[in-house]
């Protein structure tokens, strides 16, 4: 059997196989034996057909059952063979084979790349360093202070920054209720999203209980 190996890519290998004719003749002739002891034909005995008239018949269909049944044991032979370990089913390619020629193919497989590290205690890295001045230290605090802060009810008018939970209703032009509309326990942030600036100074001084 030869046998040849290319590297198709890091993980893709092409093998490219071919087994003599000699080394595969009495298994052909095994193959053979078995199709014309099963072949009918009026006139002769079921077995008995002349061998001539059988390869005439059956010869291109026994050419490739041959090829299949053979193309496994010798893929997995050569494989072992070269110490290869695929790591899917391999796509066959350009299968051939004929009475008194000998056998070949090509499997194109994959297999687990060599993957090689760079010397890492080459490598630099560079770092930044962030100095935080006292503004960004003023943020991070007052950040945490509303992560942590606890909403309560106070009796003066609120202002700027606090939160306030209300009830909203859309009216129509005519100053009636829109059916539908109204917002039930809605809290808002004063001075953030959409009520800043102008739209917030209609909130601010109002108390608990004003409408």
């Amino acid at each position: 059997m030869k046998k040849n190996i290319k590297e198709i890519n890091s993980f893709t290998r092409q093998l490219d196989v071919t087994v003599e004719w000699d080394a595969i003749a009495a298994e052909y002739q095994k193959e053979f034996n078995r199709a014309r002891s099963k072949y009918n034909m009026s006139g002769f005995r079921k077995g008995k057909v002349p061998e001539e008239i059988v390869k005439k018949k059956l010869g291109s269909v026994i050419d490739a059952n041959f090829a299949e049944s053979s193309l496994n044991e010798y893929y997995r032979k050569a494989i072992e063979e070269l110490e290869i370990i695929p790591i899917n089913q391999a796509k066959i390619n350009n299968l051939n084979f004929k009475e008194g020629l000998d056998l070949s193919f090509t499997a194109e497989f994959e297999v687990e790349p060599n993957i090689t590290l760079p010397n890492y205690q080459k490598i630099k890295v560079r770092t930044i360093r962030y100095i935080a001045n006292d503004e960004d230290i003023e943020q991070a605090l007052h950040q945490y202070q509303e992560q942590h802060a606890n909403i309560k009810t106070i009796e003066k008018g609120a202002e700027s920054g606090h939160f306030i939970r209300a009830d909203f209703q859309i009216l129509n032009d005519d100053g009636s209720p829109r059916k539908g509309s109204k917002l039930e326990n809605q809290y808002i942030h004063l001075g953030f999203g959409l009520f800043k600036d102008e739209k917030e100074k209609v909130f601010i001084g109002s108390k608990s209980g004003d409408s």
